[in-house]
């Protein structure tokens, strides 16, 4: 009965999801398949472009509302909005109805010129700020018409396959496919201090709140560890992180403390200048001098008591702090930013990278124990360079893949690898996942090794994601018989399962009991073959070069848990 009542409770959801068009809320309540037919779209080819294309004129951009940019009036009127300005204003009215003309022309100009300070910094910080926002723009892995690539996160729509590995944001609400080891920091939504474990199979109950959703992953948040796929199930400002954004919009900015100084201050002046005039006109009908004499007299001892100088000396030194800080290439928004500025006595700061292109190259190459270093020509992502090895009369160019070790490890560059290597239309080529393992799949290209077409060969089975804590990664793979790859026999490789590992060498040395000879020989990996190792890793370290050991395990069954302990054991180097 409780089976048939859930059955007929996930109809209704289903049917008001469809009654109501996408994106719906309850996407953690529904089985996968469902989602995914609900969804019109495929578990592993994605949408196609022209489908996606077509969704994203439906449920519009992937982005989080703005608010509508501001009329030139209302800026001025922002600008015209504080009370000693208004205050000079009113000055200026009374003036020129005195005759004052000139008074009232110079105190005009003040505010003006008040005015047109701040009007033109702010258009020039958000200038400034709408080309950054375009420069980093965030993008996303998706996977259409059974490719995957980079597109702008805007772009995605309901039904999109998107692929996400640890340091990845998470660019809208996805229902998870796949999770291997996935864990995501949620602490911007829920507070949680501490990454969430995701669950792709669990199912949920419809009322789960956003921290349970264990099978769901929300815009905005970031994948901490390991790997996974979802499919995008709401965008923009229907994710969870758009109804939050949505509640903000409606909170009220406070003012600084400089802007509530200057409230107060307009308004003491001027309940000051108004009883110091009434004072005054009252003492002077008290001596019987003329009402209109008196009257002028008053509101010119107003007039002249107005600091109108202030404001225009205020944003003068607003704005010569500004440009300071735009010599020191700092966006500043709003005027009143540079008081905060002022303010702070203390700044914290983390730095865990450098300003570059973000692109690795693999320049030299370490095969076996004994083996002379091969460095490697070419730089960026373009797959074209040689192979060449030093020897007493120079450098000679060898063949990659006729050398055992050299080929093999040039197979898990390649393998034991998630990034992806693309040739853009203009021919430039890019890599779609992390720099470093595109520099090992360019690697691979230059030898002739193509990803796509060596994973037919070797299928991925089963992986260990890298983890920070290891300082090491496993993919685990299906191996052909013959074992025979682009022309190359690998006899030491039986029929089974390959791990590959790849890593920090100090993380893999002890882990290490046989390396590979000439021939492609087990040899023991012992205490000299280590040291030969280590030395070899420290001299590429002083050339200011990263260094990554590999190693493989030869696996007569698939383990049932496939865990470090079961699999990262017994390693061969290579």
């Amino acid at each position: 009965m409780a089976d048939r009542h859930g059955e007929r409770g996930e109809a209704r959801q289903l049917r008001h999801n469809e009654a109501e068009g996408l994106p719906v809320s309850a996407w953690h309540s529904v089985p996968l398949d469902r989602v995914l037919e609900h969804l019109n779209t495929h578990s592993l080819a994605g949408l196609t472009e022209a489908e996606a294309s077509s969704r994203l004129l439906r449920f519009g951009p992937n982005e989080l509302a703005e608010a509508p940019p501001k009329t030139l009036l209302m800026r001025l009127a922002e600008q015209l909005g504080d009370f000693l300005v208004l205050i000079l204003i009113a000055a200026s009215v009374i003036s020129a109805a005195v005759g004052e003309i000139v008074d009232s022309l110079v105190i005009i100009g003040i505010v003006v010129l008040n005015a047109f300070l701040g009007i033109v910094q702010e258009s020039k910080a958000e200038k400034s700020l709408e080309r950054l926002k375009n420069l980093s723009a965030p993008k996303a892995t998706v996977i259409r018409d059974g490719r995957s690539r980079s597109v702008p996160a805007s772009s995605l729509v309901p039904g999109d396959l998107v692929l996400l590995s640890a340091g990845d944001k998470v660019p809208a609400d996805l229902r998870l496919l796949e999770a291997k080891t996935l864990k995501v920091d949620e602490a911007p939504l829920t507070g949680e201090s501490f990454p969430v474990e995701k669950d792709a199979e669990a199912v949920l109950a419809p009322d789960a709140s956003l921290g349970e959703r264990s099978n769901s992953v929300f815009m905005g948040t970031a994948v901490v560890y390991g790997r996974g796929r979802g499919v995008v199930v709401r965008t923009g400002m229907k994710t969870a992180m758009g109804e939050i954004a949505e509640a903000l919009s409606a909170a009220k900015r406070e003012k600084t403390p400089l802007q509530r100084d200057l409230a107060g201050l307009g308004k003491a002046l001027g309940v000051a200048f108004i009883l110091v005039s009434a004072a005054v006109f009252v003492l002077g009908l008290l001596r019987g001098m003329a009402v209109v004499d008196i009257f002028l007299t008053s509101v010119s001892l107003a007039v002249a008591a107005i600091p109108e100088g202030l404001p225009a000396v205020v944003t003068i030194v607003l704005a010569i702090g500004v440009g300071k800080m735009v010599e020191r290439h700092a966006i500043i928004r709003r005027l009143s930013a540079v008081e905060t500025l002022g303010s702070t006595t203390v700044i914290c700061s983390d730095k865990t990278g450098t300003i570059t292109q973000n692109q690795m190259t693999a320049v030299a190459v370490l095969p076996g124990v004994w083996g002379d270093t091969v460095r490697v020509t070419g730089s960026g992502y373009e797959p074209s360079g040689e192979f060449l090895r030093s020897t007493d009369e120079g450098s000679v160019p060898v063949s990659p893949l006729g050398d055992p070790c050299l080929r093999l490890l040039l197979r898990a560059c390649v393998l034991n690898n998630d990034a992806s290597l693309l040739e853009g239309e203009s021919g430039r080529w890019d890599v779609v996942g992390d720099p470093t393992e595109g520099a090992l799949l360019v690697l691979g290209r230059k030898a002739g090794l193509d990803r796509e077409r060596l994973l037919e060969d070797y299928p991925r089975a089963a992986e260990i994601p890298f983890d920070s804590e290891r300082k090491r990664m496993t993919t685990i793979h299906r191996t052909p018989k013959p074992h025979r790859v682009d022309g190359a026999a690998d006899d030491w490789i039986e029929e089974g399962y390959v791990a590959f590992v790849k890593g920090a060498p100090e993380s893999l040395y002890g882990l290490i009991k046989w390396h590979l000879g000439p021939g492609g020989e087990l040899l023991p990996f012992d205490e000299n073959a280590r040291r030969s190792v280590h030395e070899k890793g420290l001299k590429m370290a002083r050339e200011a070069l990263r260094v990554m050991a590999f190693a493989y395990r030869h696996l007569d069954y698939l383990p049932s848990k496939v865990t470090p302990e079961t699999v990262e054991s017994d390693l061969t180097f290579i």
